[in-house]
């Protein structure tokens, strides 16, 4: 990732389709298709204003650094705890 980010990969293997594989792919798509419903979760809990949006950035910087905020964030995050939640 880092070096696709920052231009230094290898243009041949690029070209030879073998910079990147299918294995990869799906296990980045993976990921992604997680980020994005762990985001909207967020968004369907409330955090949509400009200071909230600011405070769960915080948030996340510090849970490359504590593990509680991570364990917190996870569970703010977790779309089936939201919609259990919501059923009551």
């Amino acid at each position: 990732r880092s070096e696709l980010m920052h231009g230094t990969y290898n243009v041949k293997k690029v070209y030879d389709g073998s910079y990147v594989t299918h294995d990869e792919l799906d296990g980045w798509s993976k990921l992604i298709k997680e980020g994005v419903l762990h985001f909207f979760t967020m968004f369907l809990r409330g955090r949509r204003t400009e200071k909230e949006l600011k405070a769960f950035r915080e948030e996340l910087l510090m849970g490359a650094l504590d593990h509680t905020a991570v364990s917190s964030l996870q569970e703010q995050s977790d779309i089936y705890k939201f919609l259990d939640e919501s059923e009551k």
